[in-house]
């Protein structure tokens, strides 16, 4: 999609440099094999380059996306920048959905 120009056809011309520039390239990144941590700073980087200029305290989440973009400049080795990304997947453990209790509470009250 990215390649062939088909990121004109899905969005709006304004916001068309965001995903030519953030989420294309890191796809870029993925699909030539490049790991987690490499492409994810590549991704902060490029979008702190972008919007670098909104840093302020009134858009905070450019301040937030941009600290990881500096972060990851200064990580050395790919193992060192994974300390860099956001902390999401420590809050959200990736498991199948009934191994969790809350949904399999649900579904063993549901009547079949």
């Amino acid at each position: 999609m990215c390649e062939s120009g088909g990121t004109k056809d899905c969005f709006d011309a304004e916001v068309l440099p965001f995903y030519d520039n953030t989420y294309c390239t890191f796809s870029q990144c993925w699909l030539d094999n490049g790991t987690y941590e490499d492409c994810s700073c590549q991704y902060y980087e490029d979008y702190s380059t972008l919007y670098e200029a909104y840093a302020t305290d009134a858009y905070p989440d450019v301040v937030d996306k941009c600290d990881i973009a500096d972060c990851c400049t200064k990580a050395k080795e790919s193992e060192d920048k994974i300390a860099c990304m956001p902390k999401i997947f420590e809050r959200m453990p990736s498991v199948a959905p009934s191994a969790l209790k809350v949904v399999t509470e649900e579904v063993s009250g549901i009547e079949g």
